[in-house]
């Protein structure tokens, strides 16, 4: 068992970041880390959140190294673009030289990098690098 301690002040701002932070993530460890001041189990925690017991010790374990920065998923987590591996100018041209057809730029991208992917992908990432 292990439950976290918090001042009046801690517990007030997490609650308002359990209600109101535009983040899933923080909101659901904010709510975890409430319950676990109040005194519910770790075992009950488990349930409600559906996480492991180590997940919900590397939330405490955050909490108390950081505070209100554990919370938040730390940048480089999740699964890496196919397409950043592309220069942008080197994109642009061969988006360029294809007047925006997507299934030719795609084997250019596959014959000079050997890169695969879906035309969608593609189009995603065009899209957040402005590029179309």
């Amino acid at each position: 068992m292990r439950f976290i301690q918090l001042t009046d002040e801690e517990r007030a701002q997490l609650a308002r970041l359990a209600k109101r932070s535009p983040n899933a993530n923080v909101r659901k460890r904010s709510q975890c880390i409430l319950l676990s001041s109040k005194g519910v189990s770790t075992t009950v925690l488990m349930q409600v959140f559906a996480v492991s017991r180590i997940t919900l010790y590397h939330w405490f374990d955050k909490w108390e190294e950081k505070r209100y920065n554990g919370l938040v998923n730390q940048s480089g987590q999740g699964r890496k673009g196919k397409l950043v591996r592309v220069p942008v100018d080197c994109l642009e041209k061969i988006v360029a030289q294809n007047k925006n057809n997507l299934v030719k730029t795609l084997k250019d991208i596959q014959a000079n990098y050997g890169i695969t992917c879906h035309t969608i992908t593609l189009r995603r990432h065009l899209q957040r690098t402005r590029l179309r």
